[in-house]
């Protein structure tokens, strides 16, 4: 896919249980982005902590018809977190098991993406990662519940992804130094996370997710996937006041023609049947399940809707929000 000279840097962050038990929420991306947004902040100079600051006080901007304890992340009277709540294009997300509460020494997998001008592998070594760690030794008495996760892990390994495979960086608690991860190699010898050569008729979002355009869910969903995705980049490519003019300028004739005629594909495909679901409240976005479509996903839709997947689409993206197999 040469026509998005995006970058990203993956990392797969290994963390292990150090304390009797812990209790993995239902939305721990929303706990994490206000605690670890907090911790960068702090260990910032003034001038770069301006930034956070300022975007991590959406937090405090909480509706007024609604009941919240500023000081709890679990308050009963839950309310959505903000859209935005660090400066950078990041997106946080934990590998969900069915197990809730975990015992000493059980991993917990988070991964965690660093998109455009912020995919920045030095800010993730000297900023990002020892905020992590000071997260899981210790924690503000006004952040914690009972058998909570925050400080009591440890960071047991850290990979960053080159195409489908994960290199790891860190291991035991000991980095190698030397290693670097480049702003392109997530594309390095890529394969689509779907087979180009299979057909696929469903739709199973892993998270949930909150796609303006969706409607009751019997539109032509892949375009509007698609559609979503393109604005998406050209946000992160542009900045919040991008015009999707550029997106489309900065591909060849050949690459818009292969887009059009993926979306002309992905309009001919409607909803037919759903299983749609409202996701619980303590995690963003709105909908989770299966979609079965009316036809199959022929092979020049495919590759768009694995980047898709890939860098997530609809609202709420940074907790994770948007992504999705297909089937």
């Amino acid at each position: 896919m040469s026509f998005i000279p995006i970058n990203l840097i993956r990392y797969l962050i290994v963390l292990k249980v150090n304390g009797p038990l812990a209790y993995l929420s239902l939305s721990p991306e929303t706990e994490l982005s206000r605690l670890l947004g907090e911790a960068i902040a702090e260990r910032l100079p003034t001038t770069e902590a301006r930034p956070w600051r300022k975007s991590m006080g959406a937090w405090e901007e909480r509706p007024k018809n609604r009941k919240f304890k500023k000081t709890l992340l679990w308050s009963k009277e839950y309310v959505d977190p903000p859209e935005e709540p660090w400066p950078i294009d990041a997106t946080l997300l934990f590998y969900r098991s069915s197990k809730k509460s975990l015992g000493q020494g059980e991993p917990i997998f988070l991964e965690l993406k660093l998109m455009g001008d912020n995919a920045d592998h030095i800010f993730f070594l000297e900023v990002i990662l020892p905020a992590l760690e000071e997260l899981g030794r210790s924690i503000r008495k006004d952040r914690t519940y009972p058998n909570c996760l925050w400080g009591q892990f440890d960071i047991q390994s850290v990979y960053a992804a080159r195409g489908n495979r994960w290199e790891p960086f860190v291991q035991e608690g000991r980095m190698d130094l030397d290693y670097r991860a480049t702003l392109n190699q997530w594309s390095d010898g890529w394969t689509l996370n779907f087979n180009p050569d299979r057909t696929y008729d469903r739709i199973t979002w892993v998270t949930p997710f909150d796609l303006p355009s969706a409607g009751d869910f019997q539109g032509p969903i892949l375009a509007q996937i698609i559609e979503n995705f393109i604005h998406r980049i050209s946000r992160i490519l542009f900045g919040k006041h991008y015009d999707i003019d550029a997106f489309w300028g900065m591909m060849s004739d050949e690459e818009q023609l292969s887009l059009l005629n993926a979306l002309r594909l992905a309009q001919e495909l409607l909803v037919l049947q759903t299983d749609m679901k409202n996701h619980h409240r303590e995690w963003p976005g709105h909908w989770h399940g299966n979609m079965t479509l009316t036809g199959k996903v022929m092979g020049p839709v495919i590759p768009y809707l694995a980047l898709a997947s890939l860098f997530h689409v609809g609202r709420y993206t940074h907790y994770g929000c948007g992504t999705f197999l297909m089937n």
